[in-house]
C-alpha cells in the first residue's frame, strides 16, 4: 500500500499544480458556472453582502449569485429554497475580525438571516433601522464595538430574537420600550453604554427572559416593579447606574431557584435591604454595595444562603448591629460587609468557611481580637481597616495571606517576635489609632506652617507664585520629610491588573486645557480611602483649595470614557462634598475643577482632607473577570493638587477680628494713657504740640487729638464698654 501511494504521489502533486495554474489564470473557473443547475443567491443579498464586506475592510474578492459556493470564513447559506436552485444567507460571523466601518443599511435584505454576530470588531457609527426587517433573526450581537447613537425601537419588530447583544458600546439614549414586545428574547445585554432615562417597564413583558443586564449606563428613575413578572430570569445586572427608590416588594417573586445573580451596586436606592432577598437560595452572586440602604441587615439570613459564593454590602447607614450568632456559607468566597456600622468581635465561625479567598470588614466598629480560627483559612487578601480591633498580632498571620492584607487604622500590639513591618505583604504598622495622636501631640502648643501646598502625585511644582511639595510615594502611608504632613491609603481595585503602584497615574492626557496641565500629569489615585494629614498648622481659619481633574477614565480604546468616578470629599470631618463626579463638573475629560472650602484649625494643629469612595460610579468586582473594561477598576478618589492658606495675617494663628483688636489696642492705649496725665495736669501745654501719635498711619499731636474730640465732651460720646468711654475724634483728612 505504501509503495502504491509512492507511485502515485508524484501524479498526484502535478495534477494539483495543474489545478492551482488554472485557477490562477481563469478566477471564474475555479467557481461554480452560472448554469441554471447551480443554486443562486437573490441579486439583493448578493449586493448587500458584497457592500457589507467593501465598507468594512474584507473585500478581498468580489462577491456574486454564487457566493455561496465557495469558502466564506463566517458566511453560513442555505440553498436548499425553491427546489435547491435559490440560496439566502443564514448565518453571518464575522466577530473578532478587526473591522471598520459602519453598518449598511442593505443589512436589511438578508430576510433568511437568523444568526448575526458583528462583535469585538472597531465598528462605528449607528445600528440602522434596517436590521428590524429582518424577521427570521435569533441571535444578534454588536458588542464590543464604537457604536453609537441610539438603540432603533424597529429592533422590537424581531419576533424570533432570543439573544440581544449590544454591551460595550457608546449607545446613548433611552431604551426602547418597544423591547418589551419580543415574545422569544431570552437575553438582553446592554450593559457598558451610555444610555440614560428609565428602564421601561415593558420588560416586564418578556416571559422568556433568563438573562437582563443593564449596568453600567446612566439609567435613572425608580425600579420598575414590573420586572417582578419575570418569572425566568436568573441573571439580573443593574449596577453603576443612577436608579433611586427602594427594591419593590414583588421583587420577592423571583424564583428562588432560578435567580442566580443580583447586583444593584453603585445607585441611589434607599431604605431597608429587603429581607425577601434571603428566599433567593439558588443565588451565587448577591451585590449590594454603593447605595444609601438604611438599618440593619438581615445577615442572620444572607449569612446563611446555602450555594453563595460572592457577598458584597457596603455603606449602609445604621446605629450598629452584630454579627449573627452561627452562620453557615460553606461556598462563599468573596465577602465584603463594608462600612456597615458592624459592631461586637469578629465571630469564630468565619474560620470554617474554607473556600473564604477574599475578606473585607473594613470602616466598622469591630472589636475584639483576630480570632485564632481564621488561621484555617488561606486568604488572598484581608482587610479590616479601620475598626477597633486590638490584642496581639497572631504570628501565623502573614502566613496565611496570599497577595495583601491591611489592617492599618486599629490599636493592634507587634510582639518582637511578631510579624514585622511589611512581611508577608501586611499594612499593620502605620498608620493606626495610635500613630496619628503622637503626630498631633508632638505639635501641641508649638505650631509652625500657616499654609500647606501638596502636588498630589506628582514631583514639586510651582503654581500662582506657590511651591507644591512633591508627593510622589507609592506607599499604603507615607510621612512627608519635613514632617508637616502625610497621608493614607486603603482599599483595593478589584483587578489582578493593578496595585499600589497605580496610586500615582501618570496618564497621557492628550489634548488638555491649560489648568489642568498644572497639576493633572501625574495625579494620586487611591481605590476607596485617601487621608492627606496637615500637622504643626497654626490655629485658627484656613482657605482649602482642592485641585481635580479626570486623567483615567478618558479613552474610547479601553473603554473607560465609559467610566463614572464619584466619590464624597470630607474636611475636618465635615463633608463638603457627596457624590461628586470629577468629569461631570469640568465638563469632560481633562479639564481643571477646583473647590474653595473654609477649614478651621483648633488646638490640635491639625488639618483633615479624606476622599472616600462609597461605591458609586464605575466599579469592579473582585474576583470577576472583565477583560476589555478592566480600566474601570481604577476607581475610587483622584485629587491632583491641595492648597492650604490662612485666613489671618501670616504667623500670628489670630483672626481678621482680633488682629483688628489687637491694632486699635496698639493704637488707643497710648493715647488713653496721654489723655489721662492731660486730665491731670500732668503734661505742659508745650508738650501737646510735640507728644504726635500715629492713626492710620498718618502722625497727629496729643493737642489734635484732644482737639477733635473737643477736649472730650459728652457730645462726642459714642459709646462705653469694658474699657470705658469711647470718643469719636474728626481729624484732618478725613482720619
Amino acid at each position: 500500500m505504501a509503495k502504491l501511494y509512492l507511485k502515485l504521489f508524484p501524479k498526484l502533486v502535478s495534477s494539483l499544480v495543474v489545478l492551482l495554474l488554472l485557477c490562477q489564470c481563469g478566477h471564474v473557473a475555479c467557481q461554480s458556472t452560472d448554469s441554471s443547475d447551480s443554486p443562486q443567491l437573490r441579486d439583493d443579498e448578493a449586493k448587500a453582502l458584497d457592500e457589507l464586506m467593501t465598507t468594512l475592510g474584507w473585500g478581498f474578492q468580489q462577491i456574486s449569485r454564487s457566493a455561496c459556493d465557495n469558502y466564506f470564513q463566517g458566511i453560513t447559506c442555505n440553498c436548499t429554497y425553491e427546489n435547491r436552485k435559490v440560496c439566502h444567507v443564514t448565518r453571518l460571523d464575522l466577530s473578532n475580525n478587526q473591522l471598520y466601518g459602519s453598518i449598511l443599511v442593505t443589512m436589511g435584505n438578508l430576510p433568511s438571516l437568523y444568526y448575526l454576530d458583528l462583535s469585538t470588531n472597531f465598528l462605528s457609527g449607528s445600528i440602522p433601522s434596517s436590521l428590524g426587517d429582518l424577521s427570521s433573526l435569533r441571535y444578534l450581537d454588536l458588542s464590543t464595538n464604537f457604536l453609537n447613537g441610539s438603540i432603533p425601537p424597529s429592533l422590537g419588530n424581531l419576533p424570533s430574537l432570543e439573544y440581544l447583544y449590544l454591551s460595550r458600546n457608546f449607545l446613548n439614549g433611552s431604551i426602547p420600550s418597544s423591547l418589551g414586545n419580543l415574545p422569544s428574547l431570552e437575553y438582553l445585554i446592554l450593559n457598558y453604554n451610555m444610555l440614560s432615562g428609565q428602564i421601561p417597564p415593558e420588560l416586564g413583558n418578556l416571559s422568556n427572559l433568563r438573562l437582563l443586564a443593564l449596568g453600567f449606563n446612566e439609567l435613572s428613575g425608580q425600579l420598575p416593579p414590573e420586572l417582578g413578572r419575570l418569572g425566568s430570569l436568573g441573571y439580573l445586572e443593574l449596577g453603576s447606574n443612577n436608579l433611586s427608590g427602594e427594591l419593590p416588594g414583588n421583587y420577592s417573586n423571583f424564583s428562588s431557584d432560578q435567580l442566580v445573580f443580583f447586583s444593584v451596586s453603585g445607585n441611589r436606592l434607599t431604605g431597608q435591604i429587603p429581607r425577601f432577598i434571603a428566599n433567593w437560595t439558588g443565588l451565587y452572586f448577591l451585590s449590594l454595595c454603593g447605595n444609601d440602604f438604611e438599618g440593619e441587615l438581615p445577615l442572620e439570613k444572607i449569612l446563611n444562603l446555602p450555594i453563595l459564593e460572592y457577598l458584597f454590602v457596603s455603606d449602609v447607614r445604621s446605629s450598629g448591629f452584630p454579627f449573627p450568632k452561627n452562620a453557615s456559607m460553606k461556598e462563599i468566597r468573596y465577602l465584603m460587609i463594608r462600612n456597615c456600622s458592624i459592631s461586637g468581635e469578629i465571630p469564630p465561625y468565619i474560620g470554617d468557611w474554607s473556600s473564604l479567598k477574599y475578606l473585607d470588614l473594613s470602616f466598622n466598629n469591630l472589636t475584639g481580637r483576630i480570632p485564632d480560627s481564621m488561621k484555617n483559612l488561606n486568604l488572598t487578601k484581608m482587610f479590616l481597616t479601620r475598626n477597633m480591633l486590638s490584642g496581639t498580632l497572631p504570628p501565623w498571620l502573614p502566613h496565611k495571606i496570599e497577595d495583601k492584607a491591611d489592617l492599618s487604622y486599629n490599636d493592634f500590639e507587634i510582639p518582637n517576635d511578631g510579624p514585622k513591618k511589611g512581611e508577608g505583604k501586611l499594612n499593620i504598622s502605620e498608620p493606626n489609632r495610635n500613630s496619628i495622636l503622637d503626630l498631633k501631640n508632638k505639635c501641641r502648643g508649638k505650631p509652625k506652617y500657616n499654609s500647606l501646598y501638596i502636588n498630589c502625585g506628582g514631583g514639586e511644582t510651582v503654581v500662582d507664585g506657590k511651591v507644591f511639595e512633591a508627593d510622589s510615594a507609592t506607599l499604603n502611608y507615607h510621612l512627608a520629610g519635613r514632617k508637616n504632613w502625610a497621608y493614607s491609603c486603603s482599599g483595593d481595585f478589584g483587578s489582578k491588573t493593578y496595585d499600589s503602584s497605580d496610586y500615582i497615574k501618570n496618564v497621557d492626557c492628550g489634548v488638555c486645557d491649560s489648568a489642568a496641565t498644572q497639576f493633572n500629569t501625574p495625579t494620586r489615585l487611591c481605590p476607596l480611602s485617601l487621608t492627606y494629614y496637615g500637622f504643626c498648622l497654626f490655629k485658627g481659619n484656613y482657605t482649602v483649595k482642592l485641585y481635580f481633574a479626570e486623567t483615567v477614565y478618558q479613552t474610547d480604546e479601553d473603554y473607560s470614557n465609559l467610566g463614572k468616578r464619584v466619590f464624597d470629599v470630607y474636611i475636618q470631618g465635615q463633608r463638603e462634598l457627596k457624590d461628586f463626579n470629577i468629569k461631570e463638573m469640568a465638563g469632560g475629560t481633562n479639564k481643571a475643577w477646583t473647590a474653595n472650602f473654609t477649614a478651621h484649625v483648633g488646638d490640635d494643629h491639625l488639618l483633615t482632607i479624606h476622599f472616600f469612595w462609597a461605591g458609586k460610579g464605575s466599579f469592579q468586582v473582585p474576583g470577576i473577570s472583565y477583560s476589555s473594561t478592566a480600566a474601570l477598576s481604577l476607581n475610587g478618589p483622584l485629587v491632583s493638587g491641595i492648597s492650604v492658606t490662612a485666613n489671618f495675617k501670616v504667623g500670628t494663628g489670630l483672626s481678621p477680628s482680633q488682629i483688628a483688636g489687637i491694632t486699635a489696642g496698639s493704637v488707643f492705649a497710648p493715647l488713653l494713657l496721654l489723655a489721662f496725665m492731660w486730665k491731670m495736669g500732668w503734661l505742659r501745654k508745650s508738650e501737646l504740640d510735640e507728644l504726635t501719635i500715629e492713626v492710620q498711619g498718618k502722625p497727629f499731636t496729643l493737642k489734635q487729638i484732644i482737639d477733635a474730640t473737643r477736649k472730650f465732651s459728652p457730645k462726642m460720646e459714642i459709646g462705653r464698654g469694658r474699657f470705658g468711654i469711647v470718643y469719636k475724634a474728626e481729624l484732618p483728612n478725613k482720619v
